[in-house]
């Protein structure tokens, strides 16, 4: 078959407005005339398909990543730190650098170590219901005329040694022996008791140790001097 120049120019003019206007009977024709295969009937589906079909894989490729930014955003949020509060029995005060009155401050402060030197003193001690000996006694607190002092009678090769307590500024009343249990000390104290008490828990101190409870009748000492 044997195409005219003029029959040419009449099917690229056809082409070419079927191409511009979305004819599909010209873009036919001239793929016939050129020996090209037809287009399809329904260019605007094909093109809605193509779309489609790279929106779903432009979606399948998006989705994990999508995903992944969906659960962080709605994972909830860590809890905030917070410091551990004391519990109620707990306490953190320190007597040595808290700001208190001077004469608070004077009966609360920490029970000095043992002064390392001995101090003796002659005193009436008690050695029966009613019978009292003069001996030498080695003074523990530290001071030997206070409201109350500890003192050690010394062992001899029949008794051995013994802790005494009594008023230091009276020595005409005997030194008395003295357990060291908690309640034979507080009784001692008197209505100071339940701040001997609380001085003890403050510096766990313990009732069993003589040179702790030397401390604590400094403290004694000093809240019967100071504290009204």
């Amino acid at each position: 078959m044997t195409i005219t120049l003029p029959a040419c120019l009449l099917l690229l003019t056809l082409g070419l407005n079927a191409q511009a206007h979305g004819n599909p009977a010209g873009e036919a024709a001239k793929n016939s005339a050129f020996g090209l295969p037809a287009p399809s009937a329904h260019p605007a589906q094909d093109t809605t398909k193509r779309l489609a079909t790279e929106l779903q894989l432009t979606i399948a490729a998006v989705r994990p990543q999508a995903a992944s930014s969906l659960a962080e955003a709605l994972a909830p949020a860590p809890p905030a730190r917070t410091e551990p509060t004391p519990s109620a029995g707990a306490t953190d005060f320190d007597p040595e650098t808290a700001n208190l009155p001077a004469d608070l401050a004077l009966t609360l402060r920490r029970p000095a170590a043992p002064l390392g030197r001995r101090t003796y003193r002659t005193r009436l001690v008690r050695t029966g219901r009613w019978a009292s000996k003069s001996e030498a006694v080695e003074i523990l607190t530290s001071t030997y005329a206070g409201p109350l002092v500890l003192a050690q009678l010394p062992a001899t090769a029949t008794t051995p040694s013994q802790l005494l307590a009594g008023p230091g500024y009276d020595r005409a009343t005997p030194l008395r022996p003295l357990d060291l249990t908690q309640e034979a000390v507080l009784r001692l104290c008197g209505d100071r008791a339940p701040q001997v008490r609380a001085y003890v828990m403050l510096y766990n101190l313990h009732f069993e140790q003589a040179d702790e409870v030397a401390r604590l009748f400094d403290y004694y000492n000093r809240i019967a001097a100071t504290v009204k």
